[in-house]
């Protein structure tokens, strides 16, 4: 044998070789895809049901959000109705005073008048 032939003897040798090692590492790379791909897929499979318990929480906040606004509005409603109930009864306290003492007031001048009158005359009888 001549060193050409045992060149090419190791060449073939490395290519074998070669082939082999492409072989066992492609064999790798498929299984750990393999393994990703089942690991996505599990993944997957509990991400479904957390994505719609999220939607389903969501809508629910949502819908506690519309019923907590329209609360607001009620309560603000009934307040506006009470603050109008107190402003009408405190309007009324200062109406029916003003009422009372217009109304009394020229009775009371007339009773002073009557009773000037009445003690002049008792002056003028005594007097005379």
């Amino acid at each position: 044998m001549n060193l050409i032939e045992i060149l090419t003897v190791i060449l073939i040798l490395s290519a074998i070789v070669l082939c082999i090692t492409s072989i066992y590492f492609h064999y790798k790379i498929v299984k750990s895809v393999r393994s990703i791909s089942s690991n996505i897929d599990k993944i997957s499979c509990k991400l479904i049901p957390l994505i719609d318990s999220t939607l389903e929480l969501s809508k629910k906040i949502t819908n506690i959000s519309n019923e907590a606004g329209y609360q607001l509005l009620t309560i603000g409603s009934i307040i506006s109705d009470v603050k109008y109930g107190v402003d009408k009864i405190t309007n009324f306290e200062t109406i029916i005073p003003n009422m009372i003492i217009n109304a009394v007031i020229p009775y009371l001048k007339k009773i002073k008048a009557v009773g000037k009158g009445v003690g002049s005359f008792w002056n003028r009888l005594i007097t005379k």
